[in-house]
């Protein structure tokens, strides 16, 4: 059985069950083209590491939802895991815009000469 769900996931499958539209390749292209960076952190991504985007509302749960740029986020990969996946590829963060504008708030407006005078 897991070596079927990894066939069939190797071939644009899903491990949930879901499969994808044939029609993602070129949203997730045309979606990263327009939003590039990083919503928390800002970053670019690599070439080793690219950026990743999220569905906001899991596809494996809302198929409907998969094509729908309202849907998803660019994230890098760090922040997909933590605040995307809140540290468990088992769950999803139901705020998740919300919490990306507020770490990339704090990440903008954080202090960036700290001495040992203002601790």
């Amino acid at each position: 059985m897991i070596f079927q769900r990894l066939k069939d996931w190797w071939r644009g499958g899903n491990l949930f069950g879901a499969r994808r539209s044939s029609k993602w390749p070129a949203v997730r292209k045309a979606f990263l083209a327009g939003h590039p960076n990083c919503e928390v952190c800002g970053g670019k991504g690599t070439f080793l590491k690219p950026n990743e985007l999220h569905h906001c509302q899991p596809y494996h749960l809302r198929p409907d939802l998969e094509l729908l740029s309202e849907n998803l986020i660019t994230v890098c990969r760090e922040h997909h895991f933590f605040i995307c996946h809140l540290n468990s590829w088992k769950s999803y963060n139901e705020k998740v815009r919300e919490d990306a504008k507020i770490w990339r708030d704090k990440i903008i407006n954080r202090p960036l000469n700290v001495s040992k005078k203002t601790l």
